[in-house]
């Protein structure tokens, strides 16, 4: 009974509540109906005039052709030329006109269907015109109607004593504006500063000779009892100030606060049967609902006991009897699933287990309270060297391993969601000690946190097999110095040979050239080496940003006029402030990506080098023309002895030299990237800080 009045409440406040509160609002809105007018006809008359300063804003930019005659060398043709650019680009402009100082026309562009006067008008007479030479400022006429298109007239004067005069069409605003009307017989009407009507879309709705002079132009309001010849309107007025013009929306008030007499009573009765059924309804359809929701609610909490023994009797209404069929055979579905789900998990924690435990890596997972939830054999044995329990419980004693606390720490804190560290720890059972790369990351699963997992893997044969090729191969690269300066000597030596003729003498070039491309490619791998084993040393000094980037015009003129590439050399706007820096190798970063640019930038393009002081850091940049890089391959032509797939004709070089670029940038605290779309060209960027840190 409890559950039976409850649900008949609901169903009540449901359905009565809302078609109460309908009726109540429905049968006392007569002055709502009133307000909603007022409110149409107010926003449609801020609509209008946002409407006309809009279209006074697209007249005032269409005049931006003037400041071109003001700026540009004056003559016939080059006139000619600016007007009819502007006529073009403005379609509304039905007349064009440059005045000489005596107010004759000199160049006229006007639509002959509604401007069909002879040329050279004489316009000194012209009041609009009188009145921009006297203020010196643009002067706006009145819109006239010509042809059955309303234009409004512009007079601006120039500072040479010549005048532009011009007829801006509004057909298009006032189409606009009798397309917004208020029901039936509601209209918009547009006024002058002095309350008159416009002409163009008054019509018939305003008697000659009639003027609002209920409020001043810059005012905006609402008139309930206005009289037009024998009706009365309502309407509201809202200022264009643009124009010094005044938007009024007129409407029969007849029809702007219809409503019938006979509505309310209808809407009462209709609103009081609904009620009644709707009572009825709820009452029995809450009682239908109660019996079988009490069974369901007791078979539900015999399931969450885990009780499958006793099922769901039928509930005998419809769909909640099949509801209960189907509650049956859930019950007997969990309940098998229950009998299976012990053994498989017993299984499946096995298997698990057995397949942890013989991985060779250490694998320990840790909750982010500190506590470890799991650590195979082999990360006890690591633990285990350190002098950690063999049943390690905290991530302290994972931390106590060198090296891995900054990782532990940061992943238990969640300031990290993943790290990684090479470490050296040393194994009872080994003589030398072992490096490992320990990986940790943050664990979720299905947007819940389960903790933190920690991975030690033996890395030490890949990091000797990795020293030992290096090692190897520098040695190899070192030792190619002495026999390249022998094969460069007698070169030399045959290039000086009488009788070698033209071709011998081409045979020596191309190998000559051979010679030095294998010199670079020696000298580049060893400055390379030098970087990555922290030999290099910088000799800092103070140098001029702006020297270094225009010093490049020296070395890359020639280079540029050959390819058909036009080289541009830039400084920013503000002053270049001194950089502390290794001059020759910042050069040889630049001179790298100038003359990459220079050879993938195909003939007729640029290449433009410039340098801007940002805050606390100096950026050069080189931007081309050329092809450009995939979106994938912007940072892997940093990486040594990569380049991107051009023709044979363009693949000169081995693929260090960007990746000594890094190396050189990284050395003075910055950072170097490129960026580019394919077939937009590129730009490398690299900045340094001002100051050596």
């Amino acid at each position: 009974m409890r559950l039976l009045s409850r649900l008949f409440l609901i169903l009540l406040a449901a359905a009565v509540l809302p078609v109460g509160a309908a009726g109540v609002w429905f049968l006392h809105s007569s002055r709502q109906f009133e307000a909603n007018a007022r409110v149409l006809h107010r926003q449609i008359a801020a609509l209008s005039a946002d409407m006309i300063e809009k279209a006074a804003q697209d007249a005032n930019r269409a005049f931006g052709f003037v400041f071109s005659l003001e700026n540009a060398r004056r003559s016939e043709m080059g006139d000619l030329r600016i007007l009819q650019q502007a006529v073009t680009t403005h379609p509304e402009f039905v007349l064009l006109a440059l005045l000489d100082r005596s107010g004759r026309e000199t160049i006229k562009l006007a639509d002959r269907a509604l401007f069909p006067e002879p040329e050279r008008l004489d316009r000194s007479k012209d009041p609009l015109v009188a009145r921009a030479r006297s203020t010196g400022r643009l002067s706006v006429g009145n819109p006239e109607s010509r042809s059955g298109a309303v234009v409004l007239g512009f007079a601006y004067p120039l500072s040479d004593g010549a005048c532009v005069v011009a007829a801006y069409s509004l057909q298009s605003l006032f189409q606009r504006l009798q397309g917004l009307k208020m029901g039936d017989s509601g209209r918009v009407v547009t006024l002058d500063g002095s309350g008159a009507p416009l002409p163009g879309i008054a019509g018939d709705l305003l008697p000659p000779g009639w003027r609002l002079e209920q409020a001043s132009a810059d005012a905006s309001g609402w008139l309930d009892d206005l009289r037009v010849g024998k009706s009365v309107y309502v309407g509201a007025y809202a200022p264009a100030p643009s124009f010094g013009w005044r938007v009024l929306t007129l409407q029969p008030r007849a029809a702007a606060f219809a409503l019938s007499e006979g509505f309310k009573l209808k809407a009462a009765m209709f609103l009081l049967l609904l009620t009644l059924l709707v009572v009825l309804q709820a009452y029995w359809l809450a009682e239908q609902l109660t019996r079988p929701m009490g069974f369901l609610v007791g078979a539900a909490r015999r399931v969450c006991a885990n009780d499958f023994s006793r099922p769901l009797p039928p509930l005998g209404w419809g769909e909640l009897d099949e509801l209960g069929g189907s509650f049956n055979e859930m019950m007997k579905t969990l309940k098998s699933y229950q009998d299976m789900q012990v053994e498989r998990q017993l299984d499946e924690k096995a298997k698990v287990d057995a397949l942890v435990q013989t991985i060779p890596d250490g694998i320990a997972l840790a909750a982010f309270d500190g506590n470890l939830l799991f650590i195979n054999a082999a990360g006890r044995s690591i633990l285990a060297s350190h002098g950690a329990p063999g049943r390690a419980k905290t991530v302290k004693d994972i931390a106590r391993i060198p090296g891995l606390a900054d990782i532990v720490n940061a992943l238990i804190s969640r300031s990290k969601k993943e790290a990684s560290a090479e470490i050296e720890v040393k194994l009872p059972e080994a003589k030398k000690s072992r490096t490992f790369l320990c990986q940790g990351v943050s664990v979720s699963r299905e947007r819940r946190e389960i903790g933190v997992l920690f991975l030690l893997r033996d890395v030490t044969a890949d990091r000797e097999l990795a020293r030992m090729k290096e090692e190897f191969f520098h040695s190899i690269v070192h030792d190619l110095r002495g026999p390249i300066g022998a094969i460069d000597g007698f070169i030399h030596l045959i290039g000086k040979q009488a009788g070698l003729g033209e071709k011998g003498q081409s045979f020596i070039g191309h190998v000559r050239s051979s010679t030095e491309r294998l010199r670079t490619l020696v000298s580049d791998i060893l400055d390379s080496a030098k970087m990555e084993a922290g030999q290099l040393q910088l000799r800092r000094q103070e140098a001029s940003p702006e020297q270094m980037v225009l010093s490049l015009k020296t070395i890359y003129h020639l280079q540029a006029e050959e390819a058909g590439v036009d080289l541009r050399l830039e400084a920013g706007e503000e002053p270049q402030a001194p950089l502390s820096c290794d001059r020759e190798l910042i050069e040889r970063v630049l001179m790298n990506l100038v003359g990459n640019a220079l050879k993938f930038t195909p003939r007729g393009g640029s290449v433009t080098a410039r340098c801007a002081c940002l805050a606390a850091e100096e950026e050069f940049s080189v931007c081309d023309t050329g092809p450009g890089i995939p979106e994938d391959k912007l940072e892997a032509v940093f990486e040594k002895f990569r380049q991107l797939d051009r023709d044979a004709e363009a693949r000169v070089g081995y693929g260090l030299g960007l990746s000594i670029c890094r190396k050189i940038v990284e050395l003075h605290g910055g950072r170097i990237w490129a960026e580019s779309k394919p077939g937009q060209g590129s730009r490398f960027v690299f900045r340094i800080p001002l100051k050596a840190a």
